[in-house]
């Protein structure tokens, strides 16, 4: 009776692994992908509805991955990444309402870039270079790489 539970167990623990390894490889996508999706998205800026956590939710979405509904809760999913090791798909985070709340979410385009929802649209904007990154850059809080690249 021990020999069947011990293989119970067994059988349990290795379908449990195989099926968390294709779970991450089924994550390993593209950044540019991710970026490309995020720049084809077209919808008037809605707060709640169509706004920058609602896009990277839907982005990310059409990639399996589900996010949490706001800037804040996605703020802790995934894993730190610093901005010298930022790559295109990566989300990045800033305090735009009160100081150390994150309320704002792009994704990281590269080249000191980012796609995201404004009131003004989706767009791709600089967040560490050009005329916009006056604003974005003292704003800057975090970023977090939720998939493997």
């Amino acid at each position: 009776m021990k020999w069947i539970k011990l293989f119970a167990v067994i059988g349990i623990v290795f379908a449990l692994f195989t099926s968390s390894f294709t779970e991450i490889q089924a994550k390993k996508v593209s950044g540019s992908a991710i970026v490309k999706v995020a720049l084809s998205h077209h919808e008037p800026y809605r707060y709640g509805i169509s706004d920058c956590s609602s896009l990277t939710k839907k982005v990310y979405k059409k990639f399996g991955y589900t996010l949490p509904r706001t800037a804040k809760q996605q703020a802790r999913v995934g894993h730190a990444v610093s901005v010298k090791h930022l790559k295109a798909g990566d989300l990045v985070f800033f305090y735009t309402g009160r100081r150390g709340v994150v309320s704002h979410v792009g994704i990281y385009a590269g080249k000191g870039k980012m796609v995201d929802a404004e009131y003004s649209g989706i767009k791709k904007t600089g967040v560490f270079v050009g005329p916009s990154s006056h604003y974005w850059k003292p704003r800057y809080a975090r970023a977090r790489r939720v998939f493997s690249y």
